[in-house]
């Protein structure tokens, strides 16, 4: 029996700290002992009891890393350090079947659907792990999964070098894709943000960056752009102003990929999208190839990677995290240590 400290949901705005007791494990499951936990903005939701589904008395967190405290029949033994794969498919709908599970009709998340890794130990399936190498710590490891969701962005989008990206939020999804579209070898990427924090970190990434509050931000990638506006435009923040917005930036028979969520019903400009031809992709978390493909560009940039995270907190500081993760005049990337 394995036995720590875990944090749990109570419903809106409300987290009691506990013990989770795990007694036995599936042969197909592993033990993990939880190192880091980054928080997403899916975390933000659930805590502000607007996500749709999740239930009471759970534990949140899904990008984490950690070390293997109990696993048998596999070719990972214990003490290994590793991320997982939190998305949980069933293999039996039509999506799973055609190699799209990571789009399964009845898709759920470690963290959302499962108890997740705001907590000493967590249970994942074995075959969701993947070993880290000794040279990337366990912190920078936590990032591996946001990251996988910008490998998804750039696949899907399939940018060329000298195509106009215009990236809609500069949190930490958006700067995920921003940098695999850079590491794709895309020359013109342009950020909107408002926030003067994430501005300047945006900065250090050596992105273009547009305020749209100080300037007309359709002029601006208009006049950059000789008048045809984005290729390839990526809306990451869920905001409605901002997806009405995403049309007017693109150009004729152009691409816009839908990055973020919005817990509300934002009105689109389809009338423009049928004028331009416009192309619309949603693009929902990542496939085996993005995760691995995330996995490499965390290690090959880790040392960049240090300006992404801006402030690490303790397990029992989880509610201040989460404020303070939620502030983005002051954070991008929060993550929680777990000891």
């Amino acid at each position: 029996m394995y036995s720590g400290k875990a944090v749990y949901w109570e419903g809106k705005n409300k987290l009691k700290e506990g013990e989770i007791i795990i007694s036995d494990l599936g042969e197909d499951q592993a033990l993990i002992e939880v190192k880091y936990c980054g928080i997403c903005g899916t975390d933000l939701a659930i805590y502000k009891g607007i996500h749709p589904r999740v239930k009471m008395h759970l534990i949140l967190g899904h990008e984490f890393s950690g070390v293997i405290k109990y696993i048998k029949g596999s070719s990972l033994r214990e003490g290994d350090k590793v991320v997982a794969n939190p998305l949980i498919s069933c293999g039996n709908c039509n999506p799973c079947k055609s190699g799209y599970s990571y789009i399964c009709q009845n898709l759920k998340l470690i963290g959302i659907d499962r108890n997740g890794a705001f907590s000493k130990y967590v249970v994942v399936d074995k075959d969701k792990l993947y070993k880290i190498p000794d040279g990337l710590n366990l912190k920078t490891a936590s990032l591996i999964e946001p990251f996988a969701v910008g490998a998804h962005a750039e696949r899907v989008a399939c940018p060329k070098k000298r195509d106009i990206v215009v990236i809609l939020g500069g949190g930490p999804i958006g700067i995920a894709a921003g940098l695999f579209f850079k590491d794709s070898g895309v020359e013109n990427i342009y950020f909107s943000e408002i926030s003067n924090y994430r501005l300047e970190v945006l900065k250090k990434f050596k992105f273009n960056v547009i305020n749209p509050t100080k300037e007309n931000l359709r002029d601006k990638i208009k006049k950059i752009s000789g008048g045809k506006l984005a290729d390839i435009v990526i809306e990451a923040t869920g905001a409605c102003g901002s997806v009405f917005t995403m049309v007017s930036l693109a150009k004729i028979r152009g691409l816009i990929i839908l990055l973020g969520i919005s817990h509300k019903h934002p009105v689109v400009d389809f009338m423009n999208v049928v004028f331009k031809e416009l192309t619309i992709r949603g693009v929902r978390v990542y496939s085996d190839e993005d995760f691995s493909s995330a996995i490499d560009f965390v290690i090959n940039n880790k040392e960049k990677l240090k300006d992404y995270i801006s402030e690490i907190f303790k397990l029992d500081e989880l509610k201040k995290a989460l404020t303070y993760a939620d502030d983005s005049t002051k954070s991008m990337k929060v993550v929680v240590e777990i000891t």
